[in-house]
């Protein structure tokens, strides 16, 4: 949570690819980085986002993050090969 927070801030940020959030991250909103990505390459994109001045708007209700999350779960939960039953799919 705290990155849709910094970015409804307007606030950089600056992730892992293994970060859920990452998938809402574009190239105005800040830079996701590889799991095995380098100390240099994280100092390296820590000081691009922070000497690069661009401004961003970010607007993002409750509502359309759950959904976001709920289909990363579901993506997530089904490629699993014996996945649990998703429970509000009865619905």
């Amino acid at each position: 949570m705290v990155i849709t927070e910094a970015l409804s801030f307007c606030v950089p940020v600056l992730c892992s690819s293994e970060c859920g959030a990452a998938e809402i991250i574009n190239e105005h909103a800040g830079k996701v980085l590889a799991e095995k990505s380098t100390l240099v390459e994280w100092v390296n994109s820590t000081n691009s986002i922070l000497v690069n001045k661009n401004h961003f708007s970010y607007s993002r209700t409750w509502l359309s993050c759950a959904k976001d999350y709920e289909k990363i779960y579901l993506k997530l939960t089904l490629s699993c090969k014996n996945h649990p039953k998703i429970p509000w799919q009865n619905f």
